[in-house]
């Protein structure tokens, strides 16, 4: 009889999962811009954007996870990996955030500008 290989504790599948997961959001974020085109564009682009965010998400949690599984499964194949996936992870949470920062305000300052220009333009309706 031939023994089974011993499985890999959930807190070594976790961190290895937490580097995993930012580099398939990286993935799938370069793949989906290719598809953002026609008339659907802004669908695509919303679905593309929820998944990246989401594996980003995914790799945060498993990363603690792991972390979290440390005490009972020891440091080895466990924290280095576990923390360049809550490094990456974060890191492409942030830069999520400070694009939509951008965005946000460059199409308030668009439609500021497109009020301002309206009330030039008909300073005497109401």
């Amino acid at each position: 009889m031939s023994e089974s290989p011993q499985a890999k504790p959930l807190a070594v599948q976790a961190a290895k999962g937490s580097w995993m997961a930012p580099l398939l959001a990286l993935g799938v974020s370069m793949f989906g811009s290719s598809l953002i085109k026609g008339p659907s564009a802004r669908d695509v682009a919303g679905v593309v954007l929820l998944t990246v965010l989401g594996l980003c998400a995914l790799g945060v949690v498993l990363g603690v996870a792991a972390l979290c599984g440390v005490k009972k499964h020891g440091s080895r194949g466990i924290v280095v990996p576990a923390v360049i996936g809550l490094l990456l992870s974060g890191g492409f949470l942030y830069l999520n955030y400070a694009i939509f920062q951008d965005v946000g305000d460059r199409q308030r300052q668009r439609l500021e500008e497109q009020q301002e220009q309206r009330r030039r333009e008909a300073p005497y309706e109401a």
